[in-house]
C-alpha cells in the first residue's frame, strides 16, 4: 500500500484460487445384476491469493455424475455440503464416498446393474468457480436364460458403449 499526498493506493495481484487434477481409468466392466465402481479421483491444491467464499465462509465441493446417451445427458448423481439428489433410475443404486474432498475420491458405486446402465458416463468436480471432469465407459455383461419347452437355453451377451 503506498500513500500519496492523503490519498492511497492499493495493488491486488489475484491468483488462482486452486488446481486441479481428475483422474479416471478406461473403460470398466461389470456384471448384470453386481456391482461396481466407476472411478474419479481428484485433488484439490489451495493456492495462495484472495478467496472467493459463500455467505458462510466455506467453499463446498460439489460432484456431479451424469450418463451421456446421444447426446443427452441425465443426472446420475449430484452431491453437495451432505445433500445428494440422485436420479429416478438410480436410486437405491448408487453412492459416493461420505467425505471426498478429505481424501480425494469422487468414484461412483453402483449396484444391481442392468443392461440399460451400459454407456459413457462423467464425473464431474466443482470447488468455488473452478471444474475438472472426464469420462468413463461402462461394459456391462452378463447371462439371459431362457426356458422353451422344458429345453433350457443359456445366450451370452456383452452390452457396451
Amino acid at each position: 500500500m503506498l500513500s500519496h499526498g492523503g490519498m492511497i493506493s492499493c495493488a491486488l495481484r489475484w491468483m488462482q484460487l486452486f488446481s486441479s487434477t481428475l483422474l479416471v481409468m478406461r473403460p470398466v466392466s461389470g456384471l448384470l445384476s453386481g456391482k461396481v465402481t466407476l472411478p474419479c479421483y481428484f485433488s484439490i491444491i489451495p493456492t495462495v491469493g484472495p478467496r472467493n467464499r459463500n455467505a458462510s465462509g466455506t467453499d463446498y465441493l460439489r460432484i456431479k455424475w451424469t450418463k451421456i446417451e446421444g447426446g443427452v445427458e441425465s443426472t446420475v448423481l449430484v452431491t453437495q455440503n451432505g445433500v445428494i439428489k440422485i436420479g429416478s433410475g438410480y436410486r437405491s443404486r448408487v453412492s459416493v464416498q461420505s467425505h471426498p474432498e478429505d481424501i480425494g475420491d469422487a468414484s461412483l458405486t453402483m449396484v444391481k446393474l442392468r443392461a440399460s446402465d451400459a454407456g459413457t458416463y462423467r464425473c464431474e468436480v466443482m470447488f468455488g468457480i473452478e471444474d475438472t471432469q472426464d469420462t468413463v465407459s461402462l461394459n456391462v455383461e452378463g447371462e439371459i436364460f431362457l426356458n422353451i419347452l422344458s429345453v433350457s437355453y443359456s445366450l451370452k451377451f456383452v452390452s457396451s458403449f
